[in-house]
């Protein structure tokens, strides 16, 4: 018996790894990649409507090194 059910697994199980989404990511680190790629992408949306090609080149190149870090990780597992 424990005073919370998570204690209560703590005991049954130990420290149990954090599940991992259908991708095989940990959840915590897939939020984390999924919100950069989304800020990313919103930055070069804004920098793509002020003209700024520079900007819209550099945060292409940053999201497509989140997306592929992501598949990598995805492979791993």
């Amino acid at each position: 018996m424990a005073e919370t059910l998570d204690a209560a697994l703590n005991e049954i199980f130990g420290n149990a790894q954090p599940p991992k989404p259908a991708l095989g990511v940990p959840v915590e680190q897939f939020a984390t990649q999924s919100k950069q790629a989304l800020e990313t992408q919103t930055k070069a949306e804004a920098a793509a409507r002020q003209g700024n090609w520079a900007d819209y080149g550099r945060f292409q190149q940053e999201l497509r090194d989140i997306l592929q870090k992501l598949n990598q990780e995805r492979r791993k597992n």
